[in-house]
């Protein structure tokens, strides 16, 4: 792998997950300040644990946390940051080419089969799966929290992945 490469990776990883989400957020700020919203950042397993997407994703995810927390404490008390951190999830989602060479390529049916044993709830989340943590944190029934994340990963939480 050149340096090249290794740096192509890098800034297409941290453009998309850190500086997306800190872009996004601040395109909202005006219109969340009148409403008193809130702002939910999709972040990852990969937040927390090893192994899963690569060296500059797991690097991303977790500048995303970091950005959430610090958004929170700056936007409060007017505005909640929170996220929600979706396990192993089929989707319809391909490694992009300037990630090939650092992300190993397995079929749904391969990431289904790892997923559920991973996972003390041993299921292969789908998308719907994640929503009812999203619709919480956007909810007046989540008032008093922010700066947290959901973890919906089936569980693993609980157990990690040094089983």
């Amino acid at each position: 792998m050149t340096p090249d490469a290794l740096s192509e990776a890098y800034d297409f990883l941290l453009d998309i997950n850190v500086k997306g989400s800190f872009f996004g957020a601040k395109a909202a700020l005006e219109e969340l300040q009148k409403t008193n919203g809130n702002i939910i950042f999709s972040v990852s397993g990969a937040s927390f644990y090893p192994d899963g997407g690569g060296v500059w994703y797991k690097a991303s995810k977790h500048a995303q946390i970091g950005l959430m927390r610090q958004l929170a404490f700056e936007l409060a008390p007017n505005i909640r940051v929170n996220a929600v951190a979706p396990g192993g999830t089929l989707t319809a989602l391909s490694v992009i080419p300037p990630l090939h060479p650092f992300v190993k390529i397995v079929d749904n049916d391969t990431k289904a089969s790892s997923i559920k044993k991973r996972n003390p709830l041993q299921i292969a989340q789908m998308p719907e799966d994640h929503v009812a943590a999203y619709v919480l944190l956007a909810s007046d029934e989540a008032r008093a929290i922010t700066g947290e994340v959901i973890s919906s990963d089936g569980g693993l939480s609980v157990r990690g992945l040094g089983y």
